[in-house]
């Protein structure tokens, strides 16, 4: 039966360890999907590329001497890229550019973000480019990431719960620390690794778009640090366990050895009373 009993506990803690590192990178995706993040990247994407920056100065130039002329202009169908938006005079002219920015920005977002996309998440994500890049930034997909991200961290929770009700003593935490130590360790590294390679050799020869792969790379690797944290917070504890545990059985069998004695020194005085008599 302990044979039985380990081969289940090892099993269970592969299963945590999935689970865990399920877990983690669905919270990374939940992190990045949020309409505040994606609003970060587009920011920094025009902020960051001399050519984007350039054109939008130009833009938001041009935009102005109209409106400046015309306060009741209206411009339609702008193209935006991946997205067509409509702005106002009565919206422009009380921006600088960094405010005019941050409210093209917030446009595009709207438009996209809280958009049903045309397909479902998957099939789009299967279709690449553009279809992809627009169902991956909705809340639709942020909202079925955190669904995913549920169900990850309940299954790991359950296992954790049979995990202490089998494991006896300090392995309890010794095996979830394990499991916390290797997927935190593990993804920190490879996150840490591609993060100096981008540092070194701008992706795709464009330095703007490394910075934002860094960026969202910077979100996971606080998760991945966090878990390697707790992991070795759980270790450590259970050491501490082990060895007090080791300290406070001897005290104890001596206590026993020297009561002993006593008792058995009062049977010899009654039999010798009872000889006597």
């Amino acid at each position: 039966m302990s044979t039985i009993k380990k081969f289940v506990e090892f099993v269970l803690g592969i299963f945590l360890c999935l689970f865990l590192f399920l877990s983690l990178f669905s919270l990374t995706g939940y992190q990045l999907t949020s309409v505040e993040t994606v609003k970060d990247i587009l920011k920094s994407v025009i902020l960051q590329s001399p050519e984007v920056s350039n054109s939008t100065i130009e833009v938001y130039t041009s935009m102005r001497q109209v409106c400046e002329l015309d306060p009741n202009m209206e411009f339609d169908n702008i193209n935006a890229g991946i997205t067509t938006i409509t702005i106002k005079c009565s919206e422009i002219l009380p921006l600088n550019y960094d405010g005019f920015v941050s409210h093209i920005i917030d446009k595009i977002v709207n438009s996209i973000y809280y958009t049903e996309p045309k397909c479902e998440i998957l099939e789009c994500l299967r279709e690449g480019g553009t279809t992809a890049l627009l169902a991956f930034l909705t809340e639709k997909t942020h909202k079925t990431i955190f669904s995913f991200f549920s169900y990850m961290v309940l299954i790991s929770f359950l296992i954790i719960l049979v995990l202490i009700y089998l494991t006896e003593k300090y392995w309890k935490l010794r095996t979830i620390g394990i499991c916390f130590g290797v997927v935190g360790f593990l993804g920190f590294i490879v996150v840490a690794s591609i993060n100096s390679y981008l540092e070194k050799s701008p992706f795709i020869g464009r330095a703007e778009i490394s910075q934002i792969v860094i960026n969202i790379l910077s979100v996971t690797m606080n998760n991945f640090t966090i878990f390697l944290i707790i992991g070795i917070v759980l270790i450590l504890l259970s050491y501490l366990l082990e060895f007090y545990k080791k300290r406070k059985v001897p005290s104890e069998k001596i206590e026993v050895k020297v009561e002993k004695p006593p008792k058995e020194e009062k049977v010899k005085k009654k039999s010798r009373r009872r000889e006597r008599k």
